[in-house]
């Protein structure tokens, strides 16, 4: 069935992009973070699942993942957070805000799962360096 092997594959995908993502964690004050811009999506429904994924790496690390990706001019982007994270503190809802604030954009969620999305008003990379200052903070 055409249908299975497609769903098979985009398992494989998502599973070898969390082997890859998961490496680029960085630690940031009491947190450790995984922000990356993701091109291989154009859906918030892919880039929480991938993002959910990661997570389950990190069970008992502070985690927070941020995941960007570009659509129609916008920057889109998905933050969530493990149970450790919150526990000090870390609401991806909080980091939403934050983003919105930079790019002049909306959106929100939950202390665990949040979205938002504006213009490209700053490049990711100046996106990130404002999420890290922000967090060493902490």
């Amino acid at each position: 069935n055409a249908e299975k092997k497609i769903k098979q594959l985009e398992q494989i995908t998502q599973k070898h992009q969390v082997e890859i993502l998961s490496r680029e964690i960085r630690d940031v004050g009491k947190v450790s973070i995984i922000a990356q811009q993701i091109n291989s999506t154009n859906s918030f429904g892919e880039a929480r699942s991938l993002a959910k994924s990661i997570l389950g790496n990190f069970t008992t690390r502070p985690l927070l993942v941020v995941l960007v990706f570009k659509s129609l001019n916008k920057l889109n982007a998905v933050v969530v957070t493990n149970k450790p994270a919150r526990n000090i503190g870390i609401d991806a809802t909080c980091i939403v805000n934050l983003m919105n604030k930079i790019i002049g954009g909306s959106g929100g969620g939950r202390p665990e799962i949040a979205q938002g999305s504006g213009p490209e008003a700053v490049t990711v990379t100046q996106l990130f360096a404002e999420i890290y200052k922000n967090l060493a903070r902490l």
